[in-house]
This record gives C-alpha cells, sequence and structure tokens, in this order.
C-alpha cells in the first residue's frame, strides 16, 4: 500500500472515530457551536463538527462566499484532512493546473525557474485558489450546518456553562462553545481576548490580488516579477485568465475603498517596469481589487474560557508562508478532535498544545523570507537574484519540499 492510500485509509478511521466518540466525550452531541467566519478554517470545522453529530452554527459577516483571488495550496495533513472529509473530487475538477514557476528580475531576465512535476514529485498536494476552495467547502457544509451570512457577532457573554452571543440583526442566542475564525480582523477575537493579550506583528507591506484579462498568454504557469520594495505574481486560473498578487512596502495601515484601490496601486507601482506596469493598467478599475496590509497576529492563548480562535484569527501566517489555507484546515481539524472528547476549556487547550509548536516556527520564518520576497535594499536585492540565478535548483526544491511536506 502507498503511503498517500494509507494516510487516507488513517483519516477515514479517524471520521469514524469522531461520529463515535461524541457519544463518550464530555460536550453533548446536541450542543451548540457558535462558528463566527465561513473561510477555511470555520467551514472545516462545521464539517468535521456536523460528522461528529454536533449542531454548528456559521456566521458570515459578507453576503457571501469572499474570493480573493489568492493561490493557495493544500499539503500534508491538510490534504489528507480533505480526503477524509470526501472532498477531494470536488476539489481535484477545480485543481489550477499550473506546471510550474519562474522568478524575473526588472530586467525581465529568468533568474530561477522551477519544474512542479519535479518539485512536488511524491508529495501530496494540490494547488487552487482560495475562493476555489471555500466555494468546495461552503457547497458541503451548507447541507450540514446552520449558516447565516450577511451576519456578525457584536456583543458576548461568557457564563460557565455557555455563552451569550448578540448578532448584529438584533437576536441574541445561547451557545455551548464559540469558535472564530473570522480571519485577520477577527470579530470575535477582539469581543473576548483582552487587548493586552493581541499582538499584531506588522510586516511593513500591504498586498492587492485582482482578476485580469490573460492579454500576455501565459499557460499554466506562475510567474514573479521582483524589484527593490515591490513584487507581482501571476499565474494563470482554471478559466484561462491571469490571478496577479501585488506586494509593496508600506506603512499605511488604512485601506482604500474599493473605489479607490486601482488609483493606490498605479501610486504604489509608479516607476516599475513596462511589463508590471502594462499587468497594473489591467487591473479593474471600479472595485474589484482586494487590499490589505500584512500582519501577523500573536497571542500568549488562543482560547478564552468557551471561546476559541483558530486559522488567521489566531495567528495569521501571511501569504508568504505559503500554508495558510493549510493551517486553517489543521488548527479546525485539531480543535474539533479535542472538542469531542473534553469540555470546551480543556479542549482548546489541546488543540493549542497540538498547533502552537508548528505556528511557532512557521511566523518568524515567514518574516524572513518576507525580507528577500520585498528587499528594502538594493544590496539586499542583489544578493538574492544572484543566489537565485547561481546556487543550483536543488536548494531551492529541497526548500519548497521541506515546506509542503511539513503544512
Amino acid at each position: 500500500m502507498g503511503v498517500a492510500a494509507a494516510k487516507a485509509l488513517e483519516k477515514a478511521a479517524e471520521i469514524k472515530a469522531l461520529q463515535g466518540r461524541g457519544r463518550r466525550g464530555q460536550v453533548e452531541k446536541n450542543s451548540k457551536i457558535f462558528i463566527s467566519g465561513a473561510g477555511v478554517a470555520g467551514l472545516t470545522a462545521a464539517l468535521w463538527l456536523a460528522k461528529a453529530g454536533f449542531r454548528p452554527t456559521v456566521v458570515e459577516r459578507a453576503p457571501s462566499v469572499r474570493a480573493d483571488g489568492f493561490l493557495i495550496s493544500l499539503s500534508h495533513d491538510a490534504y489528507h484532512s480533505a480526503e477524509a472529509l470526501g472532498l477531494m473530487p470536488a476539489l481535484q475538477e477545480r485543481r489550477i493546473g499550473i506546471t510550474r514557476s519562474s522568478y524575473h528580475d526588472p530586467s525581465g531576465r529568468c533568474l530561477l525557474a522551477l519544474d512542479y512535476e519535479d518539485l512536488f514529485r511524491g508529495l501530496d498536494i494540490l494547488q487552487l485558489t482560495r475562493d476555489d476552495l471555500e466555494a468546495v467547502l461552503f457547497e458541503a457544509a451548507r447541507e450540514v450546518a446552520d449558516i447565516r451570512c450577511g451576519l456578525r457577532a457584536v456583543e458576548m457573554a461568557q457564563r460557565s456553562d455557555g455563552v451569550d452571543v448578540t448578532f448584529s440583526d438584533g437576536r441574541s442566542e445561547a451557545f455551548d462553545a464559540v469558535i472564530g475564525a473570522d480571519g485577520l480582523h477577527s470579530g470575535v477575537r477582539e469581543l473576548s481576548f483582552p487587548p493586552e493579550k493581541i499582538r499584531r506583528h506588522r510586516l511593513g507591506l500591504c498586498v492587492a490580488a485582482a482578476r485580469l484579462p490573460n492579454f500576455i498568454g501565459l499557460a499554466q504557469k506562475f510567474e514573479t516579477h521582483m524589484e527593490t520594495n515591490r513584487y507581482l505574481a501571476l499565474f494563470t486560473t482554471r478559466e484561462g485568465g491571469l490571478g496577479g498578487v501585488f506586494v509593496w512596502a508600506s506603512e499605511e495601515e488604512t485601506v482604500p475603498p474599493p473605489e479607490s484601490r486601482a488609483a493606490k496601486l498605479q501610486e504604489a507601482f509608479r516607476g516599475t517596469s513596462d511589463f508590471v506596469k502594462s499587468i497594473v493598467d489591467h487591473c479593474p478599475k471600479n472595485g474589484g481589487i482586494y487590499m490589505d496590509s500584512l500582519s501577523q497576529i500573536e497571542m500568549p492563548s488562543w482560547h478564552e474560557g468557551r471561546v476559541a480562535v483558530v486559522g488567521d484569527a489566531a495567528h495569521c501566517l501571511t501569504l508568504f508562508s505559503g500554508r495558510g489555507a493549510a493551517a486553517a484546515f489543521n488548527g479546525a481539524t485539531q480543535l474539533v478532535k479535542a472538542l469531542i472528547d473534553l469540555p470546551p476549556e480543556a479542549a482548546f487547550q489541546r488543540y493549542e498544545a497540538a498547533i502552537r509548536p508548528v505556528i511557532s516556527k512557521i511566523q518568524p520564518a515567514t518574516r524572513s523570507a518576507a525580507r528577500w520576497y520585498v528587499p528594502r535594499s538594493r544590496h539586499r536585492e542583489c544578493f538574492r537574484n544572484n543566489a537565485m540565478r547561481f546556487l543550483p535548483n536543488a536548494v531551492f526544491q529541497a526548500y519548497f519540499r521541506g515546506k509542503y511536506s511539513k503544512a
């Protein structure tokens, strides 16, 4: 039996265990669990809870599932969790189909080229866009969970045996436990944790993402164009269009309104190469651009009483980690496994003990990687470019394989 098949069987057995343990665990199967956020972490948690017989309620601030355009990877444990949840056929249909990547300097010269067949041989990994992943999760979760969009929690009051939640429509409900899976700007985190326990580690970078026509004829490729203080990553979508991710050095924390983001992007990439400028010029002019500052969340504890945060709401790895979606999948899985066996507070402690050691390694490594992806000096840019140009491809293959075999 191959390694992948063995892991899939192991995850299938885990599902049966989850379904059975709910009868013996200390949290009753009819417990009401409130999940804030219908992203990767929130929907994954809802699916695991439903399979174990719980009654999850998912509330999402946005009117529908978001689409921010990022390319993400499900690998290692997250890949096998998706298999165990029965999601893999639908996810495979949305595989983005990228077969290679390349990195370029401001003149357009290729510094490094990687073939994905060689790079990912033997690894369990699936690449797709975040909105495709969330669409698959949403389709599965809405059959087994109470999902309410266009709503958010505005007040939470903890009791010894539960949490009273007041929503933005004025209604209040009582829940046995709350899971904050509402991202970097988590409302649950702000409502439930003391401000002094929340540290926002700003990377001094802003990011934008957009979909645009494939006027350059890119095919099945991820292509990065790098310069001092900024870079552009392009990739082909399933439909043959282009996804663009723009990152630039900035200390600004306020994000402009949607109608002003195209102008902001033009300003951030003023003086860039003609090629990059042409990409910026093709971005949507009246909305359609995701934009935010890049930050990591650091907290001494991810739980407070009967409230826990997971995924970006707990730690936020940022796009430079390449493992944000996988970490959200894993975190939600570990949290639910613990919640089936233990009362909420003890369950949250077990979940954190399982996940924090991994996150504690990824966060500083990601900050270090960001300094090389977006160098602030010409000296650092030249050093990076020469390393990419002259070091053997095997060095970079080992780096990426190590990343995706542990996510």
